[in-house]
C-alpha cells in the first residue's frame, strides 16, 4: 500500500505521486509519515520534502495534512531543488538576512518567516 502526496500552492498543483514515506519540515523540525499514520495538522517551515525514489521539492512555509492513506501538503512555495535557482535562493536569503539583522524587535510571525526563507533559500540549491 501506499501514502497519495499531493503538494498545492497559490499557483496551483506542483506534484501528486504514490509513495511509501514522506519527509517534510515542519517549524520544529523535520517530520516523517508512513502509511497509517495518525491524522493531523502539522505547520510546516522552510527546507526539503523529500518523498520515494529521490524524490525532492524545496518548501517555503505552509501546513501538511495527514491522513492514514495521505498527505496534502498546502504550501506557500514550492519548487524542484535546482542550483539553477542559485539567484532566487540568495535574493530570499538576502532579505531575510536583512530583516533579521535591522529589526529592533521581531514578533514571533515575522522572526519564524525569516528562518522560513533562510531555509527554504539553502533548500532551493539542494542544502539541507
Amino acid at each position: 500500500m501506499s501514502l497519495k502526496l499531493e503538494v498545492v500552492t497559490p499557483l496551483g498543483r506542483k506534484l501528486e505521486v504514490m509513495t511509501e514515506q514522506v519527509t517534510a519540515p515542519g517549524v520544529v523540525g523535520e517530520f516523517g509519515v508512513l502509511e497509517g499514520h495518525r491524522p493531523g495538522v502539522v505547520l510546516l517551515g522552510g527546507g526539503l520534502l523529500r518523498y520515494d525514489n529521490g524524490g525532492v521539492l524545496a518548501i517555503r512555509g505552509g501546513v501538511a495534512e495527514i491522513s492514514a492513506t495521505g498527505v496534502i501538503i498546502l504550501a506557500d512555495d514550492a519548487q524542484v531543488v535546482d542550483k539553477g535557482e542559485a539567484k532566487r535562493a540568495e535574493a530570499i536569503r538576502l532579505a531575510a538576512e536583512a530583516q533579521l539583522a535591522s529589526a529592533e524587535y521581531l514578533d514571533d510571525a515575522a522572526l519564524q518567516q525569516a528562518l522560513t526563507d533562510l531555509r527554504y533559500a539553502s533548500a532551493l540549491v539542494g542544502g539541507h
